[in-house]
């Protein structure tokens, strides 16, 4: 698909929280390793393959200090936020950034995120000209893939962890009146890990795309 219009948008990859879920034996979420790779370089890579994406920031947290250092080490731009929640640190980066364009955030726990689609999100963001887009999963297809969506909701539908959203709906006081919603079937692109169980899982999946890329039978 050709490109729509000429834009770029800086993108946020939220890379602060604490992670709990997965214990201390793995440390900090950002920082486990699917397929001998961190997430969040795996997010990281996702984003440079994009066709839309002008800049990347990883916003840190002080719950999260070593993910900061390893950002920092790797050479990328690191935000710290005040570590008060996720919308309110993605809101604290925005507005710190004086963003005058849309901006796409996304979690640092997306180990299997491609550039196709963040390109598809970006290029539905643009044809719907609203002032954000949620990217959302069918809650029953994750599960049926052994993934528990992070925040199910009545609807069947759950947030995926990839949003882009307009600069001036994260002004203080400001809501988001209006969002389009972008529905992905492909569900293993965007498997978030939260649980030591997920990490395994997600390796499996990784391997199994790699498999299917080089055309060798499983």
């Amino acid at each position: 698909m050709k490109r729509i219009g000429p834009i770029k948008l800086t993108a946020i990859i939220m890379a602060g929280g604490k992670g709990s879920r997965l214990g201390g034996k793995f440390g900090e979420k950002p920082l486990v390793k699917i397929g001998g790779i961190e997430m969040l370089k795996r997010v990281d890579t996702a984003l440079k393959g994009s066709k839309y994406i002008s800049r990347i920031l990883v916003a840190c947290s002080p719950h999260a200090p070593r993910t900061l250092n390893e950002a920092k080490r790797w050479g990328m731009r690191v935000v710290v936020a005040p570590g008060k929640g996720y919308v309110e640190d993605m809101k604290y980066v925005m507005r710190r950034l004086r963003l005058q364009h849309a901006a796409l955030v996304v979690n640092s726990d997306l180990p299997l995120l491609t550039s196709e689609l963040v390109d598809r999100a970006v290029e539905s963001f643009l044809r719907a000209k609203k002032p954000a887009l949620e990217v959302v999963v069918l809650s029953q297809t994750m599960r049926e893939l052994g993934f528990e969506p992070s925040y199910p909701s009545p609807s069947g539908l759950s947030p995926a962890g990839l949003n882009i959203l307009d600069a001036k709906t994260t002004k203080a006081g400001d809501e988001i009146l209006e969002q389009e919603i972008l529905i992905i079937k492909e569900v293993s692109e965007l498997i978030n890990i939260n649980t030591p169980k997920d990490i395994q899982k997600a390796e499996r999946l990784l391997a199994n795309r790699l498999t299917c890329s080089t055309g060798e039978d499983a």
